[in-house]
């Protein structure tokens, strides 16, 4: 998690800065699969987002299900975040919550950024 998290960091978290490295079992880094995940937290994370985007999927409340909005079928039931628990464990969710917490942070310093330009691109708003 901590290596999916430091692509949205400034000061970057090195491997033997870690608090999770050990002198004797190193953790591993793997040759990324795609071009955005670093290991599998980033790609289930992406994926998760991919499959429920609200441009192509619709959250029905009432049967817990999101539902393409094209082909009306079931892409994401409850029952799969129960596996997806049960995969996981507390561990594993706090991670998988931790790289979606810096997601969102970034979406919002992007969106801060935009409207910020917005606002002095205004000239009603200029004095």
């Amino acid at each position: 998690v901590e290596q999916e998290c430091n692509t949205f960091l400034k000061t970057k978290v090195e491997d033997w800065q870690s608090v999770y490295q050990s002198r004797s079992i190193a953790i591993p880094r793997y040759q990324p699969v795609d071009a955005v995940s670093n290991n599998f937290i980033g790609r289930l994370a992406r994926e998760i987002l991919r499959v429920t985007d609200p441009r192509s999927t619709c959250y029905v409340d009432q049967l817990n299900i999101w539902y393409d909005i094209r082909s009306h079928e079931a892409v994401f039931q409850g029952t799969l975040l129960d596996r997806v628990k049960d995969a996981l464990d507390i561990f594993g969710l706090a991670g998988l919550d931790r790289l979606f917490s810096f997601m969102i942070v970034r979406h919002l310093q992007l969106f801060q950024t935009q409207m910020e330009r917005a606002v002095l691109n205004d000239k009603s708003l200029q004095a």
